[in-house]
């Protein structure tokens, strides 16, 4: 049996994975040869000078595509009706085609290995591997490599392979952080975070990238703590490293546009970056919220890699933007907050437009992905803000993945945690729904301010445009000048004027507050007086 995975909405590439039928149920059969790109909020414009000078975007050749699909689909059909040969001829056409994709080498050693060529079998996987792939799990228990582990003349380098993969690993994520400089030079090593196995290119000042990989630790904690609550030591020994590409943003706009096209610049439906698990490489434009949503996009997915499971689009995208905006509690804990995205679903609920919880759970990804995404992330992401708030999301997280092989929906697991049928969850939804706070998308006359100008910045904050006189002559002396980048209030990221707007939005005028903010190679702090917007 084969089937084809899904890419990213707007990838070049063609990638799929044979599926493994022994023993396993058949949503589960195959362990995750996959890709995904997720855009997330969209920032890049096309009113960017900057694109002026970005020449023309990548061509695809669609002859090119249109062989790559019919060989791949081909070769699935084959593998369905276990004719190894018919499926072997079809992925050696297809290799040459697609050549950095790890995936046809992979499938040719399996069609090999049902044929009872163990050599060429080995042969074909060690080259799948130099080309990326690095699953230890599927490797080690695909029963259509059942010839190399047994055969004599491959069952020894098998095993060996195997008991050396931490160096497997290494090996990848050198290779792959090396090619990621040359393919973005403006993004220098920033050092490696062993815990969550990440290596960091950023062309950010570094002091501002600092406190953005406090962040991301911070992410991780939570995220350890509520969903990925169970993972063994041996497993995360197999997680491969992630290489996290913070480039700046004339090459930030240059891989977007050449990797999604026109999609990337169009105004409210561009890329702010994207995680390709198969890749294994992070691209975010920014320090903030995109940054933020793909790290959750490496997490999520290396806990699929472990359980072998391909989690659904919505359950994807709604976790993982479920951390673009958080608050810390007391304890300095992350807490998942309200966010534009949950105006989007208030605004849909009073048109009586908000889907039902089952809809949204069984929507195909091409739905998903087309028509409206960013309504169809805004109620993926509001419903896991739901369960936050009753303090299911853990709960839920872990009885879907336990029923998965039954429900890959999450319908079940949303009854079975939350103790009531799917008719009275979406009844206590929407009233939820209408009950939420609505965030401040601008700052309204009368609301507090910081009394200056700011544009947008270029991922790592806010820029000080101009500075009104009566801050300049009258009253305390505030330490701010035009160009500095605001980086956070009161200890809080704001690293967008979206961010900056939800922050002060839980202050009223008069209310003094702690600018961090950057001026050249210097970091600083000073306090200004929130004022009322005019």
């Amino acid at each position: 049996m084969a089937k084809k995975h899904p890419t990213s909405t707007a990838s070049r590439r063609i990638l799929s994975a044979v599926i493994h039928a022994a023993a396993m149920a058949a949503p589960a059969l195959v362990a995750p040869l996959l890709v995904t790109g997720c855009p997330t909020r969209a920032i890049a414009q096309t009113a960017d000078p900057e694109i002026e000078d970005l020449g023309p975007p990548a061509q695809s050749n669609k002859q090119r595509e249109a062989r790559i699909a019919e060989l791949t689909k081909r070769s699935f059909d084959a593998f369905e009706r276990k004719d190894w040969k018919a499926s072997e001829e079809a992925l050696r056409a297809l290799i040459p085609l697609d050549e950095q994709n790890f995936v046809p080498r992979y499938n040719l050693g399996c069609a090999l290995s049902m044929q009872g060529r163990a050599a060429e079998a080995m042969e074909a996987v060690v080259d799948s591997i130099e080309h990326g792939f690095v699953d230890r799990r599927h490797f080690a228990a695909d029963p259509y490599l059942a010839t190399i582990r047994t055969d004599p003349a491959t069952r020894e380098p098998f095993e060996r392979l195997l008991s050396n993969w931490g160096e497997v690993l290494k090996r990848h994520r050198d290779a792959n952080a090396a090619a990621a400089k040359k393919e973005f030079p403006s993004a220098r090593d920033a050092g490696l975070n062993e815990d969550l196995r990440l290596v960091y290119l950023s062309s950010f000042n570094p002091k501002s990238f600092d406190a953005a990989k406090a962040e991301i630790d911070l992410i991780g904690r939570w995220a350890e703590d509520v969903l990925f609550t169970d993972v063994s030591p041996e497993a995360a020994a197999n997680d491969a490293w992630a290489v996290v590409i913070l480039p700046n943003r004339k090459e930030f706009l240059r891989w977007a546009f050449a990797t999604y096209g026109q999609v990337a610049m169009n105004n409210g439906q561009g890329i702010g970056g994207s995680y390709s698990h198969d890749d294994k490489r992070l691209v975010a434009q920014d320090l903030g919220s995109s940054f933020r949503h793909e790290f959750m996009h490496v997490l999520h997915w290396r806990d699929c890699t472990r359980r072998g499971q391909m989690h659904p689009i919505w359950v994807m995208e709604g976790l993982c933007s479920l951390v673009e905006d958080y608050d810390l509690d007391p304890e300095g804990k992350l807490v998942p907050a309200t966010s534009w995205r949950s105006n989007t679903v208030k605004r849909l609920e009073k048109a009586g437009l908000l889907m039902q919880i089952e809809k949204l759970c069984a929507l195909p990804r091409d739905r998903f992905m087309t028509g409206r995404p960013l309504a169809m992330y805004a109620q993926a992401r509001t419903l896991f803000l739901f369960l936050s708030d009753q303090g299911k999301l853990g709960p839920w997280y872990a009885k879907y993945c336990e029923t998965f092989e039954k429900d890959p929906t999450g319908v079940a697991a949303f009854e079975a945690v939350l103790e009531k049928p799917i008719k009275q969850i979406n009844l206590d939804y929407r009233a939820w729904v209408k009950a939420l706070q609505a965030v401040p998308e601008e700052i309204p006359p009368g609301a507090a301010s910081l009394g200056i100008e700011v544009d947008w910045g270029q991922g790592e904050g806010p820029i000080v445009s101009a500075m009104p006189d009566r801050l300049r002559k009258s009253g305390p002396k505030i330490d701010l000048r035009k160009g500095d980048i605001i980086t956070a209030i009161d200890g809080k990221p704001v690293r967008d004027i979206a961010e900056l707007v939800r922050v002060l939005g839980g202050y009223a005028p008069g209310q003094p507050v702690e600018l961090t903010y950057r001026r050249g190679k210097l970091q600083g702090t000073t306090t200004i007086t929130l004022v009322p917007k005019v």
